[in-house]
């Protein structure tokens, strides 16, 4: 049940926005690739582009392409993951950590070689409770981080959840150490605030010489 469809629709206006300049950011623009799901025509357009129709996206296809381990010691570097994200009213408006989003990856290129990854299921974690405070942008970057085996997001209660092997190998073979350096934007933000911040630099315009201005003089007599 939908309360107040206006802003709901805001939000989502804003969601779209965030994603956008997320993918200008350069430090991922080798990395992901953002498409949206137009919600009228279901056409899928880049995120570049404006919606088809007057209502902002509720669903995103984001294409992950970063080396990932397939297997102990075995490196794909072609590897690529589709990250498909839904979500609705009750995810955005009354967000917590048991509503998040609708996740899928898609691992038909390989299956990473990653305790939180199975062949239908990417486990999230504890992914949403942060993200829901900052938007989905934030919730794309911890997905991916996740893929990319980084401590701040990996579990590590020793569970190994969908592959032992793996999670073995990450924290015993490899010392918890993650896959690619890669500079996530989660202070895009911050960016973006600051940006909106700076003050313009004096603008000071010169045309031509300095003129004097040719003022007569005026001599007064007193007469005593």
């Amino acid at each position: 049940m939908i309360l107040n469809q206006n802003l709901y629709e805001i939000r989502l206006r804003e969601e779209f926005n965030m994603m956008r300049r997320l993918q200008l950011d350069p430090g991922i623009k080798n990395v992901l690739q953002i498409f949206f799901i137009d919600r009228l025509s279901q056409n899928q357009l880049g995120i570049e582009h404006e919606p088809e129709s007057q209502l902002y996206p509720d669903q995103y296809l984001v294409n992950v392409k970063m080396p990932v381990y397939t297997d102990r010691n075995v490196l794909k570097k072609d590897w690529k993951g589709g990250l498909n994200i839904k979500v609705n009213y009750s995810v955005l408006m009354n967000p917590g950590p048991s509503k998040p989003p609708e996740t899928k990856l898609d691992v038909s290129n390989a299956l990473p070689f990653n305790h939180h990854i199975s062949p239908t299921w990417l486990c999230i974690g504890g992914i949403w409770s942060v993200a829901k405070d900052f938007g989905l942008w934030y919730f794309v970057l911890g997905c991916c981080s996740l893929v990319n085996q980084e401590a701040t997001w990996m579990d590590d209660s020793g569970s190994g959840h969908f592959q032992p092997l793996a999670y073995r190998f990450w924290k015993v073979d490899r010392q918890k150490q993650k896959v690619n350096d890669i500079n996530w934007p989660f202070d895009l933000r911050a960016r973006i605030v600051g940006k909106e911040k700076q003050q313009p630099g004096k603008l000071t315009i010169k045309i031509g010489p300095k003129l004097t201005p040719n003022i007569s003089k005026i001599k007064i007599i007193r007469k005593n």
